[in-house]
Parts: structure tokens; C-alpha cells; sequence
């Protein structure tokens, strides 16, 4: 039960962020998850990261930093 209210208000927290965002800026910057689950594994769980991994996260740092500035300043 407690998983599916989660999602329920996932669900309406996605639906107000698409109302005041951009897809195109509000979807990528979705992949933060793909970073917190990582971390979390890593520290909860135990889980080893290996430098590819660490690569992996900080190509997406680098891209949700990238879209961010487009925001700001839209010509590149």
C-alpha cells in the first residue's frame, strides 16, 4: 500500500512539474534518479561502483548541468 500511494503522488508531482517545465527540460532532468539510486545502493546496500559507473554519472551531472544553462541562456 505504502508503494502504490508513493506512486500516486509521483504520479501528480510529475503531472505539476510538466504543467511549469518544458518536456524537453523537465524529462532529462529525470535521470537524477539513475544518480540517487546509485549513491543509495552504494551506501545502503553495499553495492561497489566501478569507475565506468562513476563515468556514467558524471555524463549525466555534466548533461543535466548543459540543459539547465540552455534554459538560461537559449542562444547557445
Amino acid at each position: 500500500m505504502t508503494g502504490a500511494g508513493l506512486y500516486v503522488i509521483n504520479f501528480f508531482l510529475w503531472i505539476t512539474v510538466l504543467s511549469k517545465v518544458d518536456l524537453s527540460v523537465a524529462f532529462p532532468t529525470g535521470s537524477t534518479s539513475y544518480i540517487i539510486v546509485a549513491i543509495l545502493s552504494m551506501v545502503f546496500l553495499g553495492e561497489q561502483i566501478s569507475p565506468y559507473r562513476w563515468s556514467g554519472i558524471a555524463l549525466i551531472i555534466i548533461g543535466i548541468w548543459f540543459i539547465s544553462r540552455s534554459t538560461r541562456h537559449e542562444e547557445f
